[in-house]
């Protein structure tokens, strides 16, 4: 069975499902599940999409610009048949399960003389780093701010590597069981700088769990809907040279004749990501300016 089968086959089930959705929505005073979703944002449903699209035209022209440079250069290693210069680049092709990043394309696409001075995922492999330790390394950073360390149960729960007898969805995801201690991060971990990123943004949500949990009930979330994933892309973000220098993994900071690679690689991974959070279907099938 292909995926367009097995999407077709959930066609019906599917629509049932989001008729079913906002029938439940609207018992709850909204018009359907989006504008309950977009209510959780700290201002109207209307507003708050009023926003997005606003904030989203500021950062769309530089969004063009990737789309159509990864586009170009993808096509220079695939061709017209795979890669057509009029259409949106095909999802498989982009390195993600899901394209919300497209990191993993970076030695395709970056520019001849972008060097960002280290392969993070080198560095990973060459030190011995398996799942783990990468779990470690992510604590370690929490450490350093004055955090106290992971429970056992952590270490004893949580699903660092996919298991080898059964199905498990690997999306990366954290978890708060109990309200107090019982926090856990679900993941398949791989070497790769990537997964490296992630750890760290997983247990972002972890930390932000733990630090709420003494209080009551209607205080333990998130600040907003979006609260949580500002903590841990707050904490992925800080995953700069500097900081792998004094975890050991580089021995000097490259200087500033490498910053073009690493915004690149910077932009592959935050800025591609952007339209899937905010829309998930922006892939620009548009026009592209010469120079792009």
């Amino acid at each position: 069975m292909t995926e367009t089968d097995n999407g077709t086959t959930m066609k019906e089930d599917y629509a049932a499902m989001v008729e079913i959705s906002n029938e439940g929505a609207r018992e709850l005073g909204f018009d359907d599940v989006g504008t309950m979703w977009r209510a959780r944002y700290d201002l109207p449903p209307a507003e708050f999409a009023d926003e997005t699209d606003r904030l989203w035209g500021q950062v769309k022209p530089l969004y063009d610009e990737l789309q159509c440079h990864v586009r170009a250069k993808l096509n220079e290693q695939y061709g017209d048949e795979v890669v057509p210069l009029d259409q949106p680049i095909r999802a498989d092709l982009l390195g993600n399960m899901w394209a919300q990043s497209w990191g993993n394309v970076y030695d395709l696409v970056a520019p001849g003389d972008a060097d960002p001075g280290f392969d993070l995922t080198e560095l990973l492999v060459s030190d011995g780093y398996d799942a783990k330790k990468m779990v470690e390394a992510g604590e370690g950073f929490f450490s350093s701010l004055g955090f106290n360390p992971l429970p056992d149960t952590f270490w004893e729960r949580s699903q660092f590597t996919k298991p080898a007898d059964r199905e498990v969805v690997c999306h990366a995801s954290a978890w708060d069981l109990d309200g107090a201690d019982d926090i856990r991060i679900k993941m398949c971990i791989k070497i790769n700088s990537d997964d490296f990123r992630t750890v760290h943004h997983e247990l972002g949500h972890n930390y932000y769990q733990r630090a709420y949990k003494n209080q009551s009930p209607i205080f333990q979330g998130g600040a907003n809907g979006g609260f949580h994933e500002a903590i841990g892309d707050m904490v992925s973000l800080s995953i700069t040279p500097d900081y792998l220098k004094t975890i050991g993994l580089l021995d000097d900071v490259p200087d500033a004749s490498k910053d073009v690679g690493l915004l690149m690689s910077q932009a592959l991974e935050k800025i591609a990501f952007m339209p899937f959070s905010a829309y998930s279907w922006i892939n620009g099938a548009g026009r592209c300016s010469p120079e792009s």
